[in-house]
């Protein structure tokens, strides 16, 4: 952890999977973005960096729509 930052994430097990709430999520970056506007108000931004372990994913049907919440790949993540 940062000098700046700590993180608090939490999933749900649905089906003996644990998965990520991606809309709760996406609205946290949101609300995280409006306070980096409203801190540093009159600076240019240039660039947003976004952290990812790569490896959870999530189904999309035909027409790009997310078909549920990402599935967590972690040794241990499984219930049952």
């Amino acid at each position: 952890m940062g000098v700046s930052s700590g993180r608090v994430l939490a999933g749900r097990f649905t089906d003996g999977r644990l998965h990520w709430d991606i809309l709760d999520l996406w609205r946290e970056v949101q609300d995280g973005m409006r306070t980096a506007v409203y801190e540093f108000s009159g600076h240019r931004f240039v660039s947003i960096g976004v952290d990812s372990w790569g490896v959870d994913f999530g189904l999309l049907g035909p027409h790009d729509e997310l078909l549920g919440n990402p599935i967590v790949i972690v040794i241990g993540a499984r219930r049952g």
